[in-house]
């Protein structure tokens, strides 16, 4: 009975080495990089419905600006105008260059 169970035990563990070494050869013929999941031309499609997308979203937001420019009418260029005269003086005023430095002492 000891021998008919011990050569039962060898068989298993042979059975078991046998189909382990089954599985590892299956995964050496496996590919080494995942396979695409769309055809190039699907993939093509894809990418140009979304530039189609992106002019139609970008289209009607210059709609919009324009519409926004021509509601706010010449005040909003006389602000601009203003500013950049403000700007303007205060860069006479205070030249590039004339702020504090190591070679100048502060006071």
């Amino acid at each position: 009975v000891d021998q008919l169970r011990q050569i039962a035990g060898s068989l298993a563990t042979a059975s078991t080495a046998l189909n382990r070494r089954q599985e590892l050869a299956a995964q050496v013929f496996q590919q080494g990089h995942l396979r695409p999941t769309r055809t190039l031309s699907e993939q093509a499609h894809i990418e140009m419905d979304d530039a189609k997308r992106r002019e139609e979203v970008e289209r009607t937001a210059q709609q919009a600006r324009a519409a926004h420019q021509a509601a706010l009418g010449s005040d909003e260029d006389e602000e601009e105008v203003m500013r950049q005269r403000a700007k303007d003086d205060w860069r006479d005023v205070n030249p590039k260059g004339a702020g504090n430095s190591k070679s100048k002492p502060c006071g």
